[in-house]
């Protein structure tokens, strides 16, 4: 009689609590505005997140992989839903089919895969109910840290959208894929040619009216980062050690600050230690699946960015220089390499194809000199240390300086404060592991894959923090690697001293710039998304008249306009620009017209009726690359045959008469 009681009991209990937790939200008002309340993308994300784990798992059972741990499953499992998720997103854009309902029936889709997974479902919350784990005083108190940053970086995620590349790329480009119905061509934007594999995951964020979920599902890479980390850490070291090593990636100020836009380096992140976590399990076991799983984890890593490429291709040196270690056979070796290229070409496969359509090369815009067209055929080339000395003013003292000085300086020529700033701790850890007797095989391997990457990094054109995402889990990694192995006089001490200081200073950094974004009146509903937009984008009110007043057939084009240039994100009306923010269209028009009238008529052929103008950049660009007779018959075009329409933070609009 009871135990029938009890199951009659616990299903009306949850029915009625469901009920008044229903009632009770359908009721809630918010203390402010409707546009502030982010609990709807929360559960949204929270949705998707679970449909991408059950989805993911029945993929990566096909792998029957053995002894492989519950939270590595989860993760693995996480990645192959969120990639998946991916490309039938990215099919809907090809098939001209990017509507709400039609992205709302694939997530419907989803559950039905993910409903026939009730087992695995089952299984992770009988394990979630019986796990108690024991933690020492040291690693309570290095979760606890953890949890901090990850708060504090959720709170600077809940906010609209803000950031640079997020409003000229990562979401300006699905937005104009969603206005157009599916994926068009757009020759004018380079990033729109980039790997899509993130923006895709955005353009279904976007399909359901949010933006701030778009940032969430960035978010929710960090995470699943920092908990590859751990899994990848605890088979080097001790738990708490692989607690240190999740502390010393997730509190980089760089990390909480990229991680809360909608950008894609923690997705390219996620699939890099993933793809290394696999290929460290196919070294242990010699089981082919995980070479699979690897070279899986790398595609989808490839689809993130173009910085993709030097992941797979330190992957795939490490691969050989494994193999050859190990002598191998070459047929096998080759056999091998083959393979991984061609999961990862497969992955990609549609990106790939719609390159190829579109501008005759797959990786288009890079190796244009070789196939395809050149996106820049009327600029100079310049080499790597040309380019950074010209736009930097950079000697080669300070590229050779270059990894000192981005670990000890906050600010630079190269002004990478812009992406945030990491820590000198891993630097100061360094001599201390270059000496150290005891090194794992995986050890050195992550070592020597973190050196080949800033090798290429260092190499390259422009120097972004960001960029160097991928190998801040592997720093971390090695850093608590050594302290854990280093044995001198006062370790406790010394290393307790070091890691409390780089950690406060972290904590300086995010507390600083959660001061700078100020998310807790816009959260609490103090500060509208107009205000709160209107603080940090002072451009933005030009966007707003622009969607209210001009008319829908409006066609703009940026001339350092808005807040960084090209930021067309928050525009309703169709735009022009151009990639590199040279204004290269206007000064070809210049160079190959020779009245006023002849500019209009080319400003009429493109189909520009508005132009969107930033004066004191464009006159320090045009002052110093045009003649003096081309500057004065822009003047003379502007007083003719520009009229005025609207006017702040820097940028005015201009109606072409």
């Amino acid at each position: 009689m009871v135990n029938r009681l009890n199951k009659i009991v616990i299903p009306l209990f949850i029915v009625w609590t469901s009920l008044i937790c229903f009632s009770y939200f359908k009721n809630f008002h918010y203390p402010g505005f409707k546009d502030n309340c982010v609990l709807d993308e929360i559960m949204w994300g929270f949705i998707v997140v679970i449909l991408c784990i059950l989805v993911g798992n029945r993929i990566i059972k096909l792998f029957h992989l053995k002894n492989i741990s519950p939270l590595d499953e989860i993760l693995f499992s996480a990645g192959i839903g969120f990639g998946t998720l991916s490309i039938s997103i990215f099919v809907l854009g090809l098939t001209q089919a990017f509507y709400p309902w039609t992205f709302v029936l694939l997530l419907i889709g989803f559950c039905f895969v993910a409903s026939s997974n009730y087992a695995y479902a089952r299984m992770l919350l009988n394990r979630a109910k019986t796990w108690h784990p024991t933690l020492s005083l040291s690693e309570v108190l290095i979760f606890s840290l953890i949890f901090g940053f990850i708060t504090l970086t959720l709170i600077n995620t809940m906010t609209p959208p803000f950031y640079r590349d997020a409003l000229i790329h990562h979401l300006a480009m699905p937005k104009w894929y969603i206005r157009h119905h599916g994926i068009v061509n757009i020759p004018f934007s380079i990033p729109s040619f980039y790997p899509p594999l993130l923006e895709m995951l955005y353009a279904g964020a976007l399909l359901l009216s949010s933006d701030i979920l778009a940032q969430l599902i960035h978010f929710f890479f960090y995470l699943g980062a920092l908990f590859f980390t751990f899994t990848l850490a605890i088979k080097l070291t001790t738990r708490p050690m692989s607690l240190l090593a999740v502390l010393l990636f997730g509190s980089l100020p760089v990390v909480c600050q990229v991680s809360s836009a909608a950008y894609a380096d923690l997705g390219l992140t996620f699939f890099t230690v993933g793809g290394i976590l696999a290929l460290f399990h196919w070294l242990q076991t010699r089981t082919q699946r995980w070479f699979y799983l690897g070279a899986l984890m790398t595609g989808f890593a490839v689809g993130c960015k173009y910085n993709g490429f030097i992941v797979l291709f330190s992957l795939l040196v490490g691969i050989l220089f494994t193999l050859v270690q190990k002598k191998a056979p070459l047929k096998f070796i080759v056999k091998n390499i083959i393979i991984f290229l061609l999961i990862v070409f497969l992955v990609n496969s549609l990106w790939l194809a719609k390159n190829f359509w579109y501008a005759g090369n797959p990786v288009y815009p890079l190796a244009s000199s070789v196939i395809g067209k050149n996106p820049y055929p009327d600029q100079p080339n310049f080499s790597p240390f040309e380019s950074r000395n010209l736009l930097y003013g950079e000697t080669l003292k300070d590229q050779i300086l270059l990894p000192w000085n981005i670990s000890v300086m906050t600010k630079t020529k190269a002004r990478h404060e812009l992406d945030g700033v990491i820590s000198p701790i891993f630097l100061f850890f360094l001599p201390f592991f270059i000496f150290l007797l005891r090194k794992t095989p995986e050890i050195k391997w992550i070592a020597y894959f973190s050196l080949l990457y800033f090798l290429f990094f260092w190499a390259s054109s422009v120097v972004r923090l960001r960029y160097l995402m991928p190998i801040y889990p592997f720093l971390g990694i090695i850093t608590a690697f050594t302290a854990g192995t280093l044995e001198i006089k006062w370790k406790k001490f010394f290393i307790t001293l070091t890691l409390s200081l780089a950690f406060l200073l972290n904590l300086y950094w995010a507390l600083r710039y959660t001061s700078s974004v100020n998310p807790i009146n816009f959260l609490v509903g103090k500060e509208s998304r107009h205000d709160f937009l209107c603080r940090h984008l002072p451009a933005y009110p030009v966007y707003e008249y622009a969607n209210n007043k001009l008319p829908p057939t409006s066609r703009i084009m940026f001339l350092y306009g808005g807040n960084f240039g090209n930021d067309g994100y928050y525009l309703d009306r169709d735009y022009f620009f151009d990639s590199r923010y040279l204004g290269s269209t206007v000064k070809n028009i210049l160079q190959k017209s020779l009245t006023p009238e002849e500019v209009r008529k080319e400003f009429v052929r493109m189909g520009i009726t508005h132009l969107l103008i930033n004066w004191s950049l464009l006159h320090i660009d045009f002052s110093s690359s045009l003649p003096e007779e081309k500057l004065l018959l822009y003047k003379i075009f502007c007083q003719r045959y520009l009229h005025l329409e609207f006017k702040q933070g820097g940028s005015s609009l201009y109606c072409l008469q």
